[in-house]
């Protein structure tokens, strides 16, 4: 089953796709979704951006293009919902263009988020990724620095979530999203744009 998830102000409310026509006709009876979690601080839809998971259990928000926020639903109640990590970007330099977050398989079935970074450094595309790590039993995390070659850009992750590709200014690297070591590399034309068009491609 699919879900559609929005923010209002501070609430994050959860409804499944196939009742978004029937909600929108009976709006006043039918509600504006399910619950699920409420932010520590209300989102302001002019600088903040957000992702979750697949099963929206857990929520990545980005504020101001400055703070990440990593944030576990409780998916029942009104109640304020736990941030398992929060932390400002302070080695990004200023000049955030651009924010990406893949969500991957973990052990268990939990899904924990890589953020890719891409910023303007004379006049050319740099980018950081950070991997989220947590503990066994999920009470903290910290994001560590993954390492990526000079003036990359424009990821995409494969549609099962185990490969990533992205451009340098005139190849194309495709990377295993677990081990982090590159699986192939196409220099044989400068590429403007790409698409995965399924998993084996």
């Amino acid at each position: 089953e699919k879900f559609f998830i929005y923010i209002n102000h501070d609430m994050v409310y959860k409804i499944a796709t196939n009742e978004l026509y029937t909600r929108s006709l009976y709006a006043d009876m039918a509600g504006s979704g399910n619950v699920i979690g409420r932010l520590p601080t209300p989102m302001n839809s002019t600088s903040d951006q957000f992702w979750t998971d697949a099963e929206g259990k857990h929520i990545l928000l980005i504020q101001n293009n400055k703070t990440l926020w990593y944030i576990e639903l409780n998916g029942i109640d009104y109640n304020y919902s736990t941030p398992v990590f929060s932390y400002p970007f302070i080695t990004v330099p200023n000049g955030a263009v651009s924010f990406y977050v893949f969500w991957t398989p973990e052990d268990k079935g939990v899904q924990n988020p890589f953020v890719w970074i891409e910023i303007l450094e004379s006049g050319k595309k740099k980018s950081y990724v950070y991997k989220l790590v947590t503990s066994k039993e999920n009470k903290n995390a910290y994001f560590e620095t993954i390492n990526l070659p000079t003036y990359v850009s424009s990821p995409k992750i494969s549609p099962d979530g185990k490969t990533l590709a992205f451009l340098d200014e005139k190849n194309l690297h495709i990377y295993d999203i677990f081990t982090w070591k590159q699986k192939a590399f196409y220099s044989q034309e400068k590429i403007v744009s790409y698409q995965w068009i399924d998993k084996n491609a």
